[in-house]
Formats: C-alpha cells, sequence, structure tokens
C-alpha cells in the first residue's frame, strides 16, 4: 500500500512543504496548519490523526481503532461558534 502524503503549495504553485508519514487514506483525509506552527493531519481510512512538528518528526498520534475521524478542525475553545462563523 501506498502512504499518503500531507502537500503544502503556495498560491502561485511552488511546492513548500511535503510530509509522508506511510499513513493511508484513500478519502476522507485533513490537514490543518496549527497555531504553533504544528501540522494536523487526520487519516480517515487509516484510522488515526498525526501531530507532525516542523521538522517532521510526529509528537502526538491517535489511533481510532475500528473508527474513522475524517476531518478534523482547530478551535480555540469548545464553546461558542467556529471563528469562520463568528466573525
Amino acid at each position: 500500500m501506498i502512504g499518503s502524503a500531507a502537500i503544502e503549495y503556495s498560491l502561485d504553485g511552488q511546492l513548500i512543504k511535503k510530509f509522508t508519514s506511510g499513513g493511508y487514506t484513500g478519502n476522507l483525509g485533513d490537514v490543518q496548519r496549527l497555531p504553533g506552527g504544528n501540522t494536523l493531519i487526520t487519516y480517515g481510512n487509516g484510522h488515526n490523526i498525526q501531530e507532525v512538528d516542523s521538522s517532521d518528526n510526529v509528537v502526538l498520534e491517535i489511533t481510532g481503532g475500528n473508527s474513522s475521524f475524517g476531518y478534523a478542525e482547530w478551535r480555540e475553545s469548545l464553546y461558542g461558534l467556529p471563528m469562520d462563523i463568528a466573525e
């Protein structure tokens, strides 16, 4: 099985960063830069979430067994509306 990659491009199409962890998902994955500079990656079909630092080290990994995670959203608080709706 080929691993999935989190790839970041600039608006003009230049490669900024690529991270390949060996995790895999065919769909339902998500990538989001966190406020501290780390990156959150969800592998929906792979049943895990990883937090990766700027040096590509996995600093946190959560495995969901038979559960799929799909998408994730960083929120400053669990309470109230998400920032994009609250604005």
